[in-house]
């Protein structure tokens, strides 16, 4: 099983007290197209490619313990194990410099990307593989938010899932507003338990938006528990 997250061994050019953020990862043969993008490498060549790319920032994979040392002229630069390196050019990564973590947003060469929108539930169902966790994961929401626009715009679907996506339901609809206005082409699954939709001021949101994206799923967890329902709408 790929490793989808994990610490970085170390980082240069980072405060502590810096916020999250989202990073594509591209090759250093490319140029950046956005603030996000950050030169892969794997090895020192890799690096000055990218430093007469154009590129300011770097997120190395390897196991060679100097390899920051060889890493000048970037602003900022990530490295990791070199059992991350599945990631490649389009991947997104979430990261956070205080703890130095990061988490795999988005891969380009998969078929079935998808978005932890929350740990949190208001059910607690025996079967599921992501029981919930009382945590103020609120931040994740916009963490999708800063990643939507550096998908791929011919991706063909995205899934949100938890936790249950419709806690926070005002900032999730505005997700998927995004989602609409960004990725026109992309189709949409939320994986719910569709006890959000008893309130009708959620359905007449979730109404407004799903008109306008052009495939949006909603695969239900009811509470029978003994089957899952889908409604295309």
């Amino acid at each position: 099983m790929l490793p989808l997250n994990g610490v970085a061994t170390a980082t240069l050019g980072y405060d502590c007290a810096e916020p999250r953020e989202v990073l594509r990862l591209r090759e250093p043969t490319s140029r950046p197209q956005n603030s996000a993008d950050v030169a892969l490498a794997h090895r020192a060549d890799d690096l000055a490619t990218a430093i007469s790319s154009g590129f300011g920032r770097a997120f190395v994979i390897n196991d060679e313990a100097d390899m920051l040392s060889q890493a000048t002229g970037f602003e900022s630069v990530i490295h990791v194990s070199s059992k991350f390196d599945y990631l490649a050019d389009g991947d997104i990564l979430g990261f956070h410099p205080a703890s130095k973590r990061f988490r795999t947003l988005y891969r380009h060469s998969s078929t079935h990307n998808s978005f932890l929108v929350t740990e949190r539930c208001n059910h607690y169902c025996l079967m599921c593989s992501q029981p919930p966790r009382d945590v103020d994961d609120s931040w994740i929401l916009q963490e999708i938010r800063n990643a939507l626009p550096l998908v791929d715009k011919h991706t063909h679907s995205l899934a949100f899932t938890g936790g249950e996506p419709l806690l926070d339901w005002q900032d999730f609809v505005m997700v998927l507003s995004d989602c609409r206005d960004i990725l026109p082409e992309t189709a949409i699954h939320v994986l719910s338990n569709g006890r959000a939709f008893a309130s009708t001021e959620v359905v007449a949101a979730w109404a407004g938006v799903q008109q306008s994206i052009r495939s949006m799923t909603m695969s239900c967890r009811p509470r029978a528990h003994s089957m899952r329902q889908c409604l295309e709408f």
